[in-house]
């Protein structure tokens, strides 16, 4: 007799007398069956497609652990389906139990600087005693018996399953995203801070009743995102944070409590994604086999930033330090702008000391990660705290002095299980701890003006948020001097004048291209910010070679001093319409209506002389050099695309060379 369970659209279980199967595996399945008391099936039917509607309905890795690792139910657990999507599923589960007979190896395995995660797995399980039996087995055209329960293949993503002459056919294909395994509680808006985290999540992939480890750090009011979950998306709006909004995504780890991501990555054009090269590498095996595409077509959607433990990397001027911890698999923690700490998952206190006493981890690394939770510049650590071996225990925690524990927001545990007496900031989803709640020196429609220059156009909402956040707003009386020494001023209000005499207004970036005595030419407010920010920006920005030339423009420009009172828009505008030219002896070569300003006395055929070092006007010239010679030139057609053609006339003209000369613009 046949009883079948509908967990999901997604997941159905299938009971007769003597043995039961689950059809479909949907992310963070195991919460569901522990909240109704269902015993995990040791026969998991995976479909053919995995990935449906933004969710992997073939995730089996926690289903393999708890086989392996929990309490004993049977000799061996069995993964069974098409012969593609076995052999799909011998990838994936090898990049986290590389030890399972059958499983693929992971290429981090041979990696010389990631080798040593397989001496800690190895230790760990010499710990804990996994059993050993999971199965990769393809359904045949005959069917495959699991007890007294024959399953066939029928489709792509479906089965018929047959005990006593009495048959049942499921397809494992919804119709639409479900909603996760418990709902949402409502929480307030979250609202962005200079410095802070705001929870996610703070259980494991075995916590029947909170969310997967994860949460928003805030840097400069920003969120970064550390780790993720089936329903990231989902969770990110919750809090009122559109998942477009976040500059980096950071993974400590590749197990599915971590970096089950897929659904903001089919959700968005590209993701950026920070972490090491090696655990990229993992993500991207495991996350291509998952979806069944190549590995170089996942990696499109993709801009990876890697990031090397003990080398700090900065994106949008926000500082990332990562740091290596002692896990089953490569896995990292983070440092964020400094002041809030990421434990990543990692052996911790005793279980650490006894593997340095045996050789396994050296000296330092086991003071680096003890001190992890004690360390002095952070304001908050959000710290690992699911229990020996793998991770630090609760009870070794709780010893620390107050002052280090009042800033721990312990994860991978029950919040109900943790003493608030012992740890009073819970990770309780949607709530958030603030390190410094900081201010916008901006009002929103100032903002809007500030970024609506040239350059700063291409800014973008993350660089904005990181001028505004760590520039300094300062104001100036009329007829103020300003030195911008390691600082570039974005003029807020007013009007400022270089020392080239040239005027920069809103939005303009005074000193953008060297330091210099600037003056204020009315009363007006600049936002300093410092140049190895601005540098960032221009660098990360891709922007490193058009600002070379906008830099040549301006300084060019300055030598015409009708120019100066034209805008920095204007002249970066222009840009195109400058040239600069070598013409060696003897080369002919012709001016026509254009400004132009040789490196030496320039004489034309006609014998008129054009001075060295200043711009004068050459209506029609032909010119043979008796010596080599550098010409910047400036086409007035060029110019007259940004400003009135008449004006161009009368520069020209004003120039007092041969007042009656026809200019033709």
């Amino acid at each position: 007799m046949l009883k079948i369970d509908k967990i999901s659209d997604f997941c159905h279980v299938i009971y007769s007398e003597r043995a039961s199967v689950m059809a479909g595996c949907p992310s963070d399945v195991l919460k569901t069956l522990a909240s109704k008391h269902i015993e995990v099936p040791l026969c998991i039917a995976v479909p053919d497609m995995f990935f449906q509607y933004g969710l992997n309905v073939a995730a089996t890795e926690f289903p393999v652990a708890r086989f392996l690792y929990g309490p004993p139910h049977g000799d061996r657990l069995r993964i069974i389906g098409g012969r593609g999507a076995v052999e799909r599923q011998r990838t994936i589960i090898g990049e986290t139990f590389p030890f399972v007979p059958g499983a693929k190896a992971p290429k981090w395995a041979s990696n010389p600087s990631t080798e040593k995660f397989l001496r800690y797995d190895e230790y760990f399980r010499s710990m804990k005693a996994p059993r050993d039996g999971v199965q990769f087995v393809p359904v045949g055209r005959g069917g495959l018996w699991e007890g007294d329960i024959l399953v066939e293949k029928t489709g792509a993503n479906s089965f018929r399953f047959t005990c006593s002459g009495e048959s049942a056919e499921i397809d494992v294909s919804g119709d639409g995203l479900p909603a996760p395994f418990f709902s949402m509680p409502r929480v307030p808006f979250c609202r962005p801070v200079r410095s802070g985290v705001t929870i996610i999540g703070s259980g494991s992939g075995f916590s029947p009743y909170e969310e997967n480890t994860s949460c928003i750090v805030w840097a400069d009011y920003m969120p970064v995102c550390i780790d993720g979950s089936a329903w990231q998306g989902a969770f990110l709006r919750s809090l009122g944070v559109d998942p477009s909004s976040v500059p980096v995504y950071f993974l400590t780890h590749n197990h599915d409590d971590h970096s089950t991501i897929l659904d903001l990555v089919s959700s968005q054009k590209k993701v950026t994604l920070m972490t090491t090269a090696e655990i990229f590498e993992s993500f991207l095996v495991k996350s291509s086999a998952t979806l069944g595409v190549p590995r170089r077509l996942f990696e499109k959607g993709f801009n990876f930033i890697p990031i090397v433990p003990g080398k700090p990397v900065e994106c949008y001027g926000i500082r990332f330090e990562a740091h290596e911890t002692v896990h089953s698999v490569p896995c990292v923690g983070v440092r964020i702008n400094g002041s809030i700490l990421v434990s990543g998952d990692t052996a911790f206190g005793s279980v650490v000391r006894k593997m340095e006493s045996e050789g396994l981890v050296s000296a330092g690394e086991c003071e680096r990660i003890c001190s992890i939770p004690v360390d002095p510049g952070a304001d908050y650590v959000f710290m690992d705290a699911g229990g020996a071996p793998v991770h630090p225990d609760v009870s070794e925690l709780s010893v620390l002095p107050a002052e280090s524990r009042k800033k721990l927001i312990l994860n991978h545990v029950s919040v109900s299980g943790v003493s608030s007496s012992d740890f009073p900031n819970p990770g309780l989803f949607g709530m958030t701890f603030i390190a410094d709640r900081g201010y916008m020196p901006l009002s929103a429609d100032r903002a809007a003006d500030l970024f609506s220059g040239r350059i700063l156009r291409e800014a973008g909402p993350f660089w904005q948020k990181s001028f505004l956040s760590r520039g300094r707003l300062r104001r100036f009386g009329q007829g103020a001097g300003i030195r911008l020494s390691g600082h570039v001023g974005i003029v807020v209000d007013g009007i400022v004048r270089g020392p080239s005499g040239s005027l920069f207004r809103t939005g303009e970036i005074a000193g953008a291209w060297g330091d210099g005595d600037f003056c204020s030419e009315s009363e007006s407010r600049l936002l300093l910010v410092a140049r190895g920010l601005f540098d960032s920006f221009i660098r990360q920005s891709g922007l490193s070679d058009r600002a070379g030339r906008w830099m040549m423009a301006e300084r060019e420009a300055c030598l015409i001093a009708p120019l100066r009172r034209f805008s920095q828009d204007s002249i970066i505008e222009a840009y195109a319409a400058f040239r600069a030219g070598d013409f060696g002896k003897g080369e002919r070569f012709r001016f026509r209506n254009a400004l132009i300003r040789p490196s030496a006395d320039l004489e034309s055929v006609s014998g008129r002389i054009y001075p060295s070092g200043r711009y004068s006007f050459a209506g029609d010239e032909s010119f043979e050099p008796k010596a080599g010679v550098s010409v910047w030139s400036v086409d007035l057609a060029g110019l007259g695309k940004i400003m009135p053609r008449a004006y161009v006339v009368a520069m020209t003209r004003d120039m007092r060379f041969g007042g009656s000369c026809q200019v033709k613009v």
